[in-house]
C-alpha cells in the first residue's frame, strides 16, 4: 500500500478487448501501461453486464521479459456456455500489496457458430412447368450461425445473380418455389451468416419445358438505294431465349415470299441487293423468330420499301376556276400516275415573273380537287398553276395555267369610330377611328349640326386613323358618321353616329 498526504487510485487496466469466435472468447489488454503497479490481474465476466463473477480463483501473473514489445500485452481466453446469449467481459490488476484496482472497459458479444459447410442443392423440380421448387442441404448443427438463406437466380452462369426470395429465408428452411422463373435458370442458395459472411452453393441449372414460339418481330423499317442496296431493321424480341432471325422477301405483297437467309441471323439489321431493272414499284420483306429451343414464331407484318423512283408523275388538268368576292376556287381533275401523294398550287400576278406556292392539297380517292385561295387584291387578276408530287418526291410539269380574278365586293364593313375628344378650351373636337381593311383609299367624314341633314363634310387620307374638327360653335351638337372608300371602288358602310354635346 502506499503511504503519503494525499490518497492514491489505481488506474485501470487500458486498451482491453475480447473477440467472440465460435464457442471461445480471446481477450487482451495493455499490461505495459501500469508495468510498476500491477503484478497479476483477474478477468470477470457477466451475464447482465451488472454483475460481473471472475472466471477463475486464481489471477493471471505477468511475467517480466527483457524484451518489452512481446510482453506489452496480456491474454486471456475463456469458453462460452451458450451460444447465442451476449456476454459481458473486463479485467482488474492486482498489486503487489494485494490490493486491486478498479475495472477495465467492458467488452461483450455473442459466440458465433462456426459455418464449415455450405448449402447443396439437391433438387428442383416444376410440377406444371410454370414454377420450379427448390431443396438444398445445410447442417442443422450450423443454424445458430446463420440469419438465414437467399435463392439467388441468373440467366447465365457469367450473369450477376438477384435473390428472387423478397425477405431472406428462415434458417429451419431448406425449400422454395420460384413462382416467376425464366426458361433458363442459373440457381444458387446462399447462407448468410450472422456476422454477414456469404457461403454460396455451387450453381444448378434449371430449365423450363419452351414450347411456346416468341412472337413475331415488330418495328420493321427501311430504305431502298439508288444502286438497289436494302438496308433494314426491326426490334429485337423480348424473350431471352431468342436464337435468331430469318428474313423473307417478295416481289408482290400476294405472293408467296422465299427465304433470302441462309441460317437464323443474331442481328436486327439486314442489307439485300435487288435489281432495280423491274416494273415493280416496290419490295416486301417479313422476318420470323427462332429461340434455341427452335420454336419459330409467326411472320411479321409485311414491310413494303418502295423502289426510287425515276419518273416523275403526270400533271394534273386544271378545270376553270370559280371567283367570288372571297377570293378564287381553283379545281383540277387528277393526275394519273398511283404514285402521287399531295399537289402544290402555284400562282403569280399579272406583272410578276416568279411562280409563288399558295398551298398544297394531298391526293386520296377523290376525282376532283379544289384549293381557295384567298389572298388576292380584289379584282387584281392572277394566273394559277398545279404540279402533281409522287412518294419520291418527283414533281410533275405544271398543268396549264389558268386566270382568273378575285371579284370586287361592293359593300365593305362599317369603320369603327371610338368616343372622341372633346376641347372647348381649344375649340376643336378630334375624332378617332379603327378599320382592318386593306387597300383603303380614303376616308369621307359626313357631319350634321343640330336640326340639318346629314352631308360630306370633308374627306382624309385613306392612311389615316383620326380626323380634328375645328369649324365649332358653341353650345351646338354635332353628328358625325364615316365612311371608308377603296382603290378598287368598293365603299364601306356608314359608320355609326357619333352625337357630340359640344
Amino acid at each position: 500500500m502506499f503511504v503519503g498526504p494525499e490518497k492514491y487510485e489505481l488506474p485501470k487496466p487500458l486498451e482491453f478487448s475480447a473477440e467472440f469466435t465460435d464457442g471461445m472468447v480471446s481477450m487482451r489488454w495493455n499490461q505495459a501501461y501500469h508495468r510498476g503497479i500491477y503484478t497479476a490481474y483477474k478477468v470477470e465476466r457477466s451475464a447482465d453486464g451488472k454483475e460481473f463473477r471472475p472466471i477463475t480463483e486464481d489471477a493471471l501473473v505477468t511475467l517480466t521479459n527483457e524484451d518489452r514489445d512481446e510482453s506489452r500485452y496480456q491474454y486471456a481466453t475463456d469458453s462460452l456456455p451458450n451460444l447465442g446469449d451476449t456476454f459481458y467481459y473486463r479485467v482488474r490488476g492486482l498489486t503487489p500489496f494485494g490490493e486491486w484496482g478498479p475495472p477495465s472497459d467492458v467488452g461483450s458479444g455473442k459466440g458465433v457458430v462456426a459455418i464449415t459447410q455450405v448449402p447443396y442443392i439437391i433438387n428442383d423440380q416444376s410440377p406444371d412447368n410454370q414454377v420450379i421448387d427448390l431443396t438444398w442441404e445445410f447442417p442443422r448443427s450450423s443454424e445458430g450461425g446463420i440469419k438465414g438463406f437467399d435463392v439467388r437466380r441468373s440467366s447465365s452462369p457469367r450473369s450477376k445473380a438477384v435473390a428472387v426470395n423478397s425477405e431472406v429465408i428462415s434458417p429451419a428452411i431448406r425449400t422454395f418455389r420460384d413462382e416467376a422463373p425464366e426458361q433458363n435458370n442459373y440457381y444458387q442458395v446462399v447462407a448468410i451468416s450472422v456476422t454477414g459472411e456469404e457461403y454460396k452453393s455451387p450453381q444448378k441449372l434449371s430449365q423450363l419445358i419452351d414450347s411456346i414460339p416468341p412472337t413475331a418481330p415488330m418495328g420493321l423499317g427501311g430504305t431502298v438505294d439508288d444502286d438497289g442496296i436494302v438496308t433494314f431493321s426491326w426490334l429485337p424480341n423480348s424473350e431471352s431465349d431468342i436464337y435468331g432471325y430469318r428474313v423473307y422477301r417478295g416481289n408482290n405483297r400476294r405472293e408467296e415470299f422465299f427465304q433470302v437467309t441462309t441460317e437464323p441471323i443474331a442481328d436486327t439489321l439486314f442489307t439485300d441487293s435487288i435489281s432495280l431493272k423491274t416494273l415493280d414499284r416496290s419490295v416486301f420483306y417479313q422476318v420470323m423468330a427462332i429461340d434455341r429451343n427452335q420454336n419459330h414464331s409467326g411472320l411479321s407484318d409485311i414491310l413494303e420499301l418502295r423502289l426510287p423512283d425515276k419518273v416523275p408523275p403526270v400533271a394534273p388538268v386544271l378545270l376553270p376556276s370559280q371567283s367570288s368576292k372571297d377570293g378564287v376556287l381553283i379545281q383540277w381533275l387528277p393526275s394519273s400516275s398511283d404514285d402521287v401523294v399531295r399537289y402544290d398550287i402555284y400562282g403569280r400576278g399579272a406583272d410578276d415573273i416568279r411562280w409563288n406556292k399558295s398551298g398544297e392539297v394531298e391526293h386520296s380517292k377523290d376525282s376532283m380537287f379544289t384549293y381557295s385561295v384567298t389572298d388576292i387584291p380584289e379584282g387584281a387578276r392572277m394566273s394559277f398553276t398545279v404540279l402533281a408530287i409522287d412518294a419520291a418526291g418527283l414533281e410533275s410539269v405544271p398543268a396549264e395555267p389558268i386566270e382568273a380574278a378575285r371579284l370586287i365586293n361592293p359593300v365593305k364593313p362599317r369603320v369603327l369610330v371610338t368616343s372622341p375628344e372633346i376641347d372647348r378650351e381649344n375649340k376643336f373636337i378630334k375624332l378617332r377611328w379603327s378599320y382592318t381593311q386593306s387597300s383603303v383609299a380614303k376616308y369621307q367624314i359626313y357631319r350634321a349640326k343640330e336640326g340639318e341633314t346629314t352631308r360630306l363634310y370633308t374627306t382624309v387620307n385613306g392612311m389615316s386613323s383620326d380626323f380634328i374638327d375645328r369649324q365649332l360653335q358653341m353650345n351646338s351638337i354635332y353628328t358625325y358618321q364615316i365612311v371608308a372608300l377603296f382603290t378598287s371602288g368598293a365603299r364601306s358602310e356608314f359608320s355609326d353616329k357619333i352625337i357630340v354635346n359640344y
